[in-house]
């Protein structure tokens, strides 16, 4: 049962990050301005990438699963 539900969340993230991946919200953010002095685009594109990491890194951590068995 923990295995499906683990699935259900990792195709949904798939799905979430080619929705915030796409053309038109990448559109939405290719602004000629500077943030930090970083071009917005890639903020925003690597900003999605850590969070997709960290988020990836919650969904699949094995040690939450044994320390709420013992």
């Amino acid at each position: 049962m923990q295995n499906k539900i683990r699935q259900q969340k990792l195709v949904f993230l798939g799905i979430l990050l080619l929705l915030l991946l796409s053309y038109p919200f990448i559109t939405i953010v290719n602004k000629v301005a500077l943030v930090a002095g970083f071009p917005a685009l890639y903020l925003y594109i690597f900003s999605i990438w850590i969070i997709a990491i960290f988020v990836l890194y919650l969904v699949t951590d094995k040690r939450k699963k044994r320390s709420a068995d013992e």
